[in-house]
């Protein structure tokens, strides 16, 4: 007899199983075990349309099914027969995860009316417990149960003979050998020790060829009713979809159509904001404007996506009056005029040239896509309101898998083992989605530990179990919505804090026909929210949303670089892009976004078009040799170089003739790059530029260099939308720095790196910080005056955010603290949070420093290892620095200091690794830890900070002969320095020193 199989478990179980669906098919395919593969996952079916797929592939006929647990009765499996009864088993599925989170169980019967169209499988101990419950007669007879003989247990032949008998063994791996390995993952996932785990698991519970089967077969099972699972499962008949495109629908229309519910809203917000855009636009000509929405409504009606449309507008529509801050839009969707009417983007779409066809093109089946950006803070608001607005059963979050990765699977491993592996883990390359065979192969410390008897049996279960799913998450952002109830086609599952997700993920959701919504949480939208907060409480109102963006002084103050804090345009990279390309207009903003990335910088592209802006290299469109003037309005924005996806589909448009739907066509396969189609391409794109009068060769040269720059093309409409929300963070950060500054260092205050490169950089810009200050400070950061921050409690380590707030609620309400005496006896403070007040600086107004040196020391036990307690300058300044992670006396020294460095052209320590090592070059600012070192060779070290970075430095003999007793600690000096490194780290060897007074002198301040 073949092996039956009916409770097969993979990896999607989570609890146990060890193999994807994909690996046991193949398995039984290639070994020809079986016809028809169940998957009964635990509880689950998280890998039904991957067994599906699988199934088929490999010449399989799926069978569909779970295993669940019943009270009384304990686990048992689930096969639908039907779809009838594949859905019953889903919404089953949802019931009991549902019950689960909430602590509870289900019986049989409470069940029962859910179990058509379903085969129950109990094994001959379930049976027995069965014939003793005093379960109503036509409940059970309404259920097609079959005994599933387990053929590891003994069994009573008499109390089966009701009921037809399917001898089987279950399957968790696909052979023997593998059990151990099994054992180990169930450890991992039930957090336990291999030696002390007593594993439930049988090595039998694989697959088994017939003649294997046979031998665990009994000598005598006459007298039963004997079948077979292919008897069983050739009946069943479960089928479903996929790859298909299911719109959804919009039902809250006011009985309107849902194409005339979106155009009225669109064409009522045009007549109301028509006078607007013209005042905005030069080139606004209201014909042109009413002929783009028509055309738009046509292709997203002919697509069946006024549903689509209507939906994303409900909710940011939504978030909008709830006081949720929405992004301007994101991707391709900025370049629909039906979306900007409908308010779900915010750029005119006709005024920068952005296309509908790259977003929606009635020649390329797929659906729209909009990624709409939310305040990180209130992103979960607006989930909240669409699951209630639309319901609970119809739209929910999407699952994600967590799998055993090369890194972690090696401790994983290694803790159940007991087998200290953080060194072996250690040596696994730090490469995104590295498996343990690459790891192998790239890191030879990796292989030593791999051939070390030592390591052998961590490695050889960490190389089974890696990729292997260890856990259950949710998708950040994705949300399907259904136009039915979601058990049609996926159960829910509750994760412990009883939110729902499909029991799909992204991929799958998406190939079962549901619609995934995406919301992002981006916290730079809540930094411009906050900060327009802020401005209101200080009785000034900014419509961040109308500010001018041809503002030549923040265009002037961009040019610096000095952009920290700013969205898109913060990293040193960026910054140091900005210092070249001078931007002095939207346009260039937009290009920055489009520029700053690995294609472009590597190619050259950035280098042309820098020198063209700055008239440095003549522009051509697209090329000195190869150019035509037909294409000078679609490449002059960008001084002839093909930078965006859309220009590449306007070339198409007007040199060859191609409508922008075609145009897009071509822009996807220059981004495939299949030889054929390319050709195809070629073509006709030629043989379009004849027909309006271009010469052939010429169109073929300037196709191969659209081909060629299409590879480096980046989505005009994202940089546009994500250019705004930039502009929007330098136009804060210039006109109200200490509001928009205070904004951000909050949202930075847990990440003292972050928060300390960014005081640092505040007085290039003529902003103070004060340090943390119990009568003045808030729990965040906060503005004193136009040019002054006070530091938030929150920051100081050990002080969170309860604690803070007491301070502030009982100093507004009572008033300040007077005293060390007074403060102790209204807020009560730990050991650890008076420290830390005290050694930030927090208590300096109202107790001395040896006063609440003595006040610790008598009053609790010293923690020597945190803090020094030393009352020299040095030592003060060292426990500030180790409280909030910030030189106070730093940053505030070197804003008396910017001009100097300036006027003396220094060049930015922060980017001094980009410096050719031996360059002698000026470098200036703060210097710490000063100090002469002894040896052989007697040297002077210490470092230097500016307001971008801080570097070592070392003086030798000659310097220190003449120059080492001026230069202290604490004070502000320029050096003349020798690039170079030590282990990989700049350092810089100073050659001579001035200080300020000499400096000052110098530059005649």
């Amino acid at each position: 007899m073949k092996h039956n199989l009916v409770r097969v478990h993979s990896c999607y179980s989570i609890k146990d199983g060890l193999h994807y669906p994909s690996e046991l098919a193949e398995y039984v395919s290639k070994n020809e075990l079986a016809k028809y593969l169940p998957l009964t996952d635990l509880e689950n079916v998280f890998g039904y349309v991957k067994h599906y797929r699988a199934c088929l592939k490999h010449g399989l006929s799926p069978v569909f099914g779970v295993d669940i647990s019943l009270s009384g009765l304990g686990l048992v499996t689930l096969i639908a027969k039907n779809n009838n009864g594949f859905y019953n088993l889903k919404c089953l599925i949802t019931i009991l995860q549902k019950s689960s989170f909430e602590g509870g169980g289900v019986d049989l019967p409470s069940v029962s009316h859910l179990l058509t169209g379903l085969y129950l499988f109990l094994d001959q101990d379930q049976i027995e417990l069965l014939n003793g419950f005093s379960y109503d007669d036509e409940l059970i007879g309404g259920l097609d149960i079959i005994c599933k003989l387990d053929l590891l247990k003994s069994f009573d032949p008499n109390s089966l003979k009701s009921f037809k008998i399917v001898p089987s063994l279950d399957v968790y791996f696909n052979i023997k050998d593998n059990k151990a390995a099994h054992d180990v993952r169930v450890c991992i996932q039930q957090k336990e020790l291999m030696k002390s785990f007593e594993s439930p698991y049988s090595s039998s519970m694989c697959f088994h060829s017939e003649s294997s089967f046979d031998t665990y077969l009994p000598d005598d099972l006459s007298g039963l009713n004997v079948c077979t699972s292919d008897d069983l499962f050739s009946v069943c008949d479960v089928s479903f979809d996929l790859d298909v495109i299911k719109p959804p629908s919009y039902e809250f229309t006011d009985g309107k159509s849902e194409l005339d519910f979106i155009s009225d809203i669109a064409y009522e917000r045009f007549e109301n904001i028509k006078a607007d855009l013209k005042a905005d636009f030069d080139g606004f000509e209201e014909e042109v404007y009413l002929a783009r929405l028509k055309r738009e409504l046509e292709v997203i009606s002919s697509m069946n996506f006024c549903g689509y449309f209507a939906i994303v507008w409900d909710y940011v529509n939504w978030a909008k009056s709830n006081d949720v801050p929405v992004g301007p839009g994101r991707g391709s969707g900025a370049g629909s005029m039906v979306a900007f009417l409908l308010g779900i983007v915010d750029l005119d779409p006709i005024k920068y040239n952005l296309l509908f066809e790259r977003f929606l093109n009635p020649e390329r089946a797929s659906m729209p896509d909009f990624d709409i950006d939310f305040c990180s803070n209130g992103r979960d608001k607006v989930v909240a309101y669409v699951k209630d607005k639309f319901g609970f059963d119809k739209a929910s979050q999407i699952c994600t898998f967590g799998a055993m990765k090369a890194r972690s699977v090696l401790r994983d491993v290694g803790r159940v083992l007991e087998i200290k592996v953080d060194k072996v883990a250690k040596s696994v390359p730090q490469i995104v989605d590295i498996t343990l065979e690459q790891a192998l192969d790239e890191s030879e410390e990796l292989s030593l530990y791999a051939n070390d008897e030592e390591y052998a049996e961590l490695f050889d279960y960490a190389l089974k179990l890696e990729g292997v799913i260890r856990s259950v998450g949710k998708h950040a952002a994705g949300v399907v919505i259904s136009n039915d109830d979601l058990n049609y086609t996926t159960p829910l599952y509750f994760d412990e804090s009883g939110s729902s997700s499909v029991m799909l993920d992204m991929s799958d959701s998406e190939a079962v026909g549901l619609v995934k919504f995406d919301f992002l949480g981006l916290s730079n939208l809540t930094i411009i929210d906050n900060t327009v907060k802020s401005l209101k409480c200080s009785g000034v109102d900014v419509d961040i949303n109308n500010i001018d963006l041809d503002d030549p002084d923040v265009y002037r103050f961009l040019a610096r670089g000095i952009t920290q804090g700013t969205f898109q345009l913060m990293s040193q990279g960026m910054r140091g892009l900005i210092k070249r390309l001078k931007p002095d207009s939207f346009e260039d903003v937009i290009a920055l976004v489009a520029l700053f990335r690995p294609g472009p910088l590597q190619s050259g592209m950035v280098d042309n078009f820098i020198s063209r802006k700055h008239g440095e290299e003549a522009v051509s469109y697209p090329d000195v040799k190869w150019n035509h003037d037909c294409l000078r309005e679609v490449l002059s924005p960008t001084y002839g170089i093909i930078l965006y996806q859309e220009q590449v589909m306007e070339i198409a448009r007007v040199m060859a003739g191609f409508d922008l739907a075609r145009a897009d066509l071509l822009r996807r396969a220059m981004g495939k790059k299949k030889p054929e189609e390319m050709a195809k391409q070629k073509t006709d794109f030629v043989s379009g530029s004849v027909e309006r009068g271009i010469d052939a060769d010429l169109a073929a040269k300037i196709f191969e260099l659209v081909e060629k720059f299409a590879g480096y093309g980046f989505n005009r409409s994202h940089s546009a939308v994500y250019g705004l929300i930039a502009y929007q963070t330098v136009y804060l950060k210039y006109y109200y720095p200490a509001h928009y500054m205070s904004a951000v260092l909050t949202h930075d205050q847990a990440n003292k790196t972050a928060l300390s490169s960014l005081v640092d950089e505040l007085s290039l810009f003529g902003l103070k910080i004060n340090p943390p200050d119990i009568n003045v400070s808030r729990a965040s950061f906060s503005p004193l005056s136009d040019n002054l921050i006070s530091f938030g409690l929150v920051s100081i380590k050990g002080i969170g955010v309860p604690i803070s707030e007491s301070i502030v609620a009982e100093r507004e309400a009572n008033g300040k603290f007077k005293s060390l005496t007074d403060l102790v006896s209204r807020v009560s403070l730990s050991k650890s949070q008076f420290e830390a007040l005290f050694f930030s600086g927090s208590l300096n107004e109202i107790v001395s420093y040896p006063e609440g040196l003595e006040y610790i020391g008598n009053t609790f036990t010293f923690d020597k290892a945190k803090y020094a307690i030393c009352v020299d300058e040095e030592s003060i300044e060292e426990n500030v620095i180790r409280s909030v992670g910030v030189s106070f006396t730093a940053a505030n020294r070197l804003a008396t200091f910017t001009k100097e460095l300036e006027l003396a052209k220094c060049f930015p320590l922060g980017t001094i690794d980009t410096v050719k090592e031996r360059s002698v070059v000026l470098v200036g600012g703060y210097v710490t830890g000063a100090k002469l070192l002894g040896g052989k060779t007697t040297r002077f070290v210490g470092q230097i900070q500016d307001q971008t970075g801080k570097v070592d430095f070392v003086g030798w003999s000659d310097f220190v002969e003449e120059y080492s007793s001026s230069v202290n600690s604490g004070g502000l000096y320029i050096f003349e320095v020798r690039v170079g490194s030590y282990q990989g780290t700049p350092q810089l060897t100073v050659l001579r020193s001035w200080d300020m007074k000499f400096v000052r002198a110098r530059l005649g301040l």
